[in-house]
């Protein structure tokens, strides 16, 4: 592991390219995020123009990144992001903005900002590594658009709005009389420090993120889960999440995967705290982590699981997907009762139930008779 101090604009150097995985949560600064950092801006801002002032340097915090192995046809550095993607985001968008301010009084500054900040000069346009950052696919869209037509940023994305934001907030600077647009653009590219961490595969990254996130703030425990899994993965993880863990967070959404998460780990038998879901699930896997098919087959399991999971907190939703998972009318009547007088305690039991008629232990007809049992039993106690 290597870590030194550095900057925006010594991150986002020539011929160096931050890829943000599938598997990293997507784009979430809100505008109270955006504006505390453009407040911290203003403060250096100012600082900058005052000779001799004494105001130090903004810490941001740290970016941490694998680097990949080196194209030998290719003098390029290649980073695969660990933790920090919220940062660069928001900082490269902000240079953006900055960017389309500056070029509507000087249309040169456009290719002067994306040179300096945003995209290799080196590169054909458009081509896999023209953008020095690349985000998620979540996001991949609406930042293309904020670096090549950014009239067309829309609002209805988060790295759009964020663009917005910024743009107003220099645009004010500018109708304020108050715009110096190199000294600003200094602000920003050389006046917010930063950690840069590196670190190899074998320098098992996850625990590097667990120990920067280790408060556990703005993530969930689903989000440790996935990072661990996904991290482990390496070659393996742009496969695996497209196919399996994706389809798995849009049909559950965050509550409901990390209702998953827990209720999957407690089928077995033992309860777990709210808050050690992640911890347990990492001590199971641990031991054999270096086995990438038992990973995938992890996540496999938890992509059929999470099917059943969906029925229950939906069950009334109008789909295929009760067919196509062999459950009845009958089961769906059982599991919008459940729903409907809020049982979900019973959701371990009913993962443990039909995981036992995925693994042939059992079939379809006991689990029913299990799911009335239930029910009968869960009148009968309110009564």
């Amino acid at each position: 592991m290597r870590a030194q101090e550095g900057t925006f604009r010594g991150l986002m150097t020539q011929d160096r390219q931050f890829r943000v995985p599938l598997y990293q949560r997507h784009y979430r600064w809100r505008t109270d995020q955006q504006d505390d950092l453009w407040q911290d801006i203003l403060e250096q801002y100012r600082a900058v123009a005052q000779a001799g002032s004494d105001v130090p340097r903004h810490f941001i915090g740290s970016v941490v990144a694998v680097e990949r192995d080196p194209d030998p046809l290719h003098d390029f550095r290649d980073f695969r992001i660990v933790d920090g993607q919220q940062r660069l985001t928001t900082l490269s968008v902000a240079i953006a903005a900055l960017r389309d301010v500056a070029a509507a009084n000087d249309p040169e500054q456009f290719e002067r900002f994306n040179a300096k900040y945003l995209v290799n000069t080196t590169e054909p346009k458009g081509s896999e590594r023209w953008a020095r950052l690349v985000p998620g696919e979540e996001d991949a869209t609406a930042y293309w658009t904020v670096l090549t037509e950014p009239d067309n940023a829309s609002a209805h994305t988060a790295v759009g709005n964020a663009y917005r934001f910024f743009l107003k907030r220099v645009t004010d600077l500018r109708d304020a009389g108050e715009l110096q647009v190199e000294r600003l653009a200094t602000t920003i590219g050389d006046r917010l420090s930063l950690v840069f961490v590196t670190v190899s595969e074998d320098e098992r990254p996850h625990k590097i993120f667990e120990s920067i996130n280790a408060t556990g703030v703005g993530l969930s425990q689903s989000d440790l889960l996935r990072n661990y899994l996904f991290m482990a993965l390496g070659e393996r993880s742009n496969g695996v999440y497209a196919q399996r863990w994706r389809p798995l967070e849009r049909a559950l959404g965050t509550d409901g995967l990390e209702g998953l998460v827990r209720d999957d780990l407690q089928s077995e038998g033992e309860f777990v705290r709210q808050d050690q879901v992640y911890r347990t699930a990492r001590g199971q896997l641990e031991p054999q982590a270096h086995d990438l098919d038992l990973l995938e087959g992890h996540v496999a399991q938890l992509t059929r699981r999470g099917a059943y999971y969906a029925l229950f907190l939906q069950p009334g939703d109008p789909n295929d997907t009760a067919a196509s998972l062999g459950i009845g009318k009958q089961a769906l009547r059982h599991l919008t009762f459940l729903r409907a007088w809020g049982a979900g305690t019973t959701y371990p039991l009913l993962l443990h139930v039909y995981g036992n008629v995925d693994a042939g232990r059992a079939t379809y007809e006991q689990a029913e008779s299990c799911l009335e049992a239930i029910e009968s039993f869960i009148v009968r106690r309110y009564l």
